[in-house]
């Protein structure tokens, strides 16, 4: 008697016991040189793969909008007010609301897939991020600002941008939108307009850094262009809550940076791994003999 898989006595002609091992009732081992062939691995092999394979965390995507081109080549700073650096939703656009995560002025060789500007003519590009958590550009949420008004601005070169400081003050906001507004009626000064909205992230992650020192004219004649060399950029997972010329700090009088404060998106947390196959999956790799 016994169960499966126990020793059974017999006698041989000699008349003495020996052991006889009964067929094995246990699953056979998968051999790697004899893989079994059934639908259920490829289902657990697939599970394996998706998971070493999910996202890392859910992020927002980098979107370049650039302005059409115009004159600022020895031009003084009022020519500024041509440009728009806007991230905010458009009527084509109204479901992804953007923030600035940088700019910078561009020449005509520099224009990536643009058209080519003319000699002398510009472009300021702006890098807006698409699905930044919290992030609405639409709203009551939403606040428009303006710095003080300067006289000194019409036939000035960059150095007096240093007057204006563009800020989204209340924490938790970030730039959607900067323009400057140089008004033809002088005594009335010229500014800069921007909009703030809401976006997640904590205010100790905002950290300001500057560009490198470079001369603001090169010349007796304002040329609002030489703001060309500085790329104020926060990167793929910064927004910007502003920025400001600064004429301090550097070793040369005439020369200038730009300061500007980036703060860390708080991103969503990652996915879930995806779920082990059903019982019924590896299931039939056992009623099949095998054990993985």
């Amino acid at each position: 008697g016994g169960g499966a898989g126990a020793p059974s006595n017999s006698t041989n002609k000699k008349g003495t016991a020996k052991m006889v091992k009964m067929p094995s009732s246990q699953p056979r081992k998968w051999s790697s040189s004899a893989p079994p062939q059934s639908s259920c691995l490829a289902l657990v092999v697939a599970a394996v793969l998706a998971a070493a394979h999910a996202p890392s965390r859910a992020g927002a995507v980098l979107d370049v909008r650039t302005t059409a081109c115009a004159p600022l080549w020895d031009q003084p700073l009022q020519m500024f007010d041509q440009f728009d650096a806007y991230c905010g939703t458009s009527s084509s656009d109204v479901t992804t609301p953007k923030a600035i995560s940088g700019w910078k002025i561009l020449d005509g060789a520099s224009t990536g897939g643009f058209a080519a500007c003319d000699a002398g003519d510009y472009r300021l590009e702006t890098s807006c991020l698409t699905g930044v958590p919290g992030f609405a550009a639409t709203g009551a949420s939403c606040s428009t600002h303006v710095t003080a008004a300067q006289m000194e601005f019409w036939g000035k070169d960059l150095l007096f941008l240093d007057r204006h400081i563009v800020t989204c003050a209340d924490s938790g906001k970030a730039l959607s939108r900067w323009q400057v507004v140089a008004s033809s009626d002088t005594s009335a000064g010229s500014w800069i307009a921007y909009t703030c909205c809401p976006a997640t992230y904590a205010d100790s992650s905002c950290v300001t850094s500057y560009t490198a020192c470079t001369q603001s004219m090169g010349g007796s004649i304002p040329n609002a262009a030489n703001l060309k060399w500085h790329d104020p950029d926060c990167g793929d997972d910064k927004v910007m809550k502003g920025w400001q010329v600064v004429t301090s700090g550097c070793p040369v009088a005439g020369y200038y940076k730009v300061g500007y404060t980036c703060c860390s998106v708080t991103y969503s947390p990652p996915p879930s791994p995806p779920s082990p196959p059903p019982p019924s999956a590896c299931a039939c790799l056992a009623d099949m003999g095998y054990n993985a």
